[in-house]
């Protein structure tokens, strides 16, 4: 039979973990943990201790510091302060610190952290993540999966926790930061919230059940992706590419959300948009940029996620006999010279060229331009590259071939097929092998 009291789920984690670090600010909530966690601990069990942290804010922070270092020497635990200095006033900023140094601190213990985050703060994320459009991942709040991380008392209201406190003389400090109109939360808290209690006071609690509904759904879509095999190499994701063709795109989206998180990958919101509009129409061999730093490439059976590789190379000379490697690509000039009017058209992955003509490779710009149809007109390289329909993240180091100052080849795309014409000289053959993959 399922425990009736709210304050269980603190014995049964104490239980469960070795070792527990105890994140205490010295407000109500957190004291309520510490007092509440130090009279359950399991004798020989558990090894529970507490981290504390001043912002560096004034002297309320170092106060307030103080006042959980004395209140948890008192109760036999050891605590563990951190400090900062310098730090912008900002929520972000504090909450960053913060975090990293509870989290630094619990690998050096090997240790859960457990907050005290109350019903309360799960309301108030809620909003927050309606207001600033959160989807369905996002709105499950502080009811998420954390690893490393317990909040037992994210189902308890702090009206419950300060009755506690009043019955068993529970101390605790405020903190004025928590009534600054400047801070996004503080705002809900104080301002949205009761004004939309007093219009409709059921209307929080639907807001509560958004978060429960939303951490189902989290959960149920993590379960669902675990069906497709998902490998990791390095920085290089390999996922299943059934996951294209099984759903459709806000389902894809929901999926590629639980795979990412899952592998420690963030990505915006525009990333996951481009993944979503992957499908099973998706041609072999596409690529798109997710990230700063990552690509998505569209293989046969599988969606490959990898480092962006950026290659930027150096102009480099044509001079033959041997190969010329220009990044992963390589050009080969021909021996063997022959007339300017030499018959048949070659591949796209070969052309003629100036036998004496000073030939470089080097990659596109923005503003090349090549003559390269028969209306002798020069157009944008950028132009020919999108016309043959290279995506865009392909297109980056993609070579042209100059001759004595002009573009006359952009390989596997377009060639000047008067150049060799017009200069009237031998020419030799130039042959390109594109890299794979």
């Amino acid at each position: 039979m399922a425990s009736t009291d709210p304050f269980h789920p603190i014995e049964r984690l104490l239980g469960k973990h070795e070792r527990v670090l105890l994140a205490v600010s010295g407000g109500l909530d957190s004291m309520c943990l510490l007092k509440l966690a130090a009279e359950r601990i399991p004798p020989k069990k558990c090894n529970v201790s507490v981290a504390t942290f001043d912002h560096g804010s004034g002297e309320h922070a170092s106060r307030a510091a103080a006042f959980v270092s004395e209140h948890a020497t008192a109760a036999g635990l050891r605590v563990h302060v951190g400090k900062a200095t310098g730090l912008e006033p900002t929520e972000a900023a504090w909450r960053e610190a913060r975090w990293k140094f509870l989290r630094e601190r619990a690998s050096i213990q090997d240790a859960v952290i457990v907050t005290a985050h109350t019903a309360d703060d799960q309301l108030e994320t809620v909003v927050m993540r309606i207001l600033r459009g959160s989807g369905a991942r996002g709105l499950a709040g502080l009811l998420a999966p954390s690893p490393g991380i317990e909040r037992p008392l994210v189902r308890v209201s702090r009206r419950d926790l300060a009755q506690l406190a009043t019955e068993r003389g529970i101390e605790w400090i405020e903190d004025p930061t928590n009534e600054d109109p400047r801070f996004f939360r503080n705002r809900v808290r104080h301002d949205l919230l009761p004004a939309m209690r007093a219009v409709d006071p059921s209307l929080l609690a639907e807001f509560q059940q958004i978060g429960e509904h939303a951490a189902e759904i989290r959960r149920t879509v993590d379960r669902i992706t675990m069906r497709w095999e998902q490998s990791r190499s390095g920085r290089t994701l390999t996922v299943d590419g059934s996951l294209l063709v099984q759903l459709g795109r806000q389902e894809r989206a929901l999926a590629w959300q639980s795979i990412l998180h899952r592998n420690g990958i963030v990505l915006d919101k525009r990333g996951i948009s481009g993944l979503a509009d992957m499908n099973e129409q998706t041609q072999t061999g596409y690529r798109l940029q997710v990230s700063g730093g990552i690509e998505a490439m569209r293989t046969r059976d599988a969606v490959v996620l990898q480092p962006l590789v950026r290659h930027s190379c150096s102009a480099v000379a044509l001079t033959g006999p041997s190969s010329t490697n220009f990044g992963a690509w390589v050009f080969r000039l021909g021996n063997e010279e022959r007339g300017p009017d030499v018959e048949g058209e070659p591949q796209p992955w070969e052309t003629w060229v100036p036998a004496d003509a000073a030939l470089l490779v080097r990659e596109w710009t923005p503003g090349d331009r090549l003559q390269g149809g028969p209306d002798r007109l020069a157009r944008r390289v950028a132009r020919f590259l999108a016309d043959v329909g290279i995506p865009g993240p392909t297109r980056r180091g993609w070579p042209v071939v100059v001759a004595d100052g002009e573009i006359i080849w952009v390989p596997g795309v377009r060639r000047d097929f008067a150049a060799a014409a017009r200069s009237g000289r031998p020419v030799r053959r130039l042959v390109c092998e594109r890299p794979t993959g």
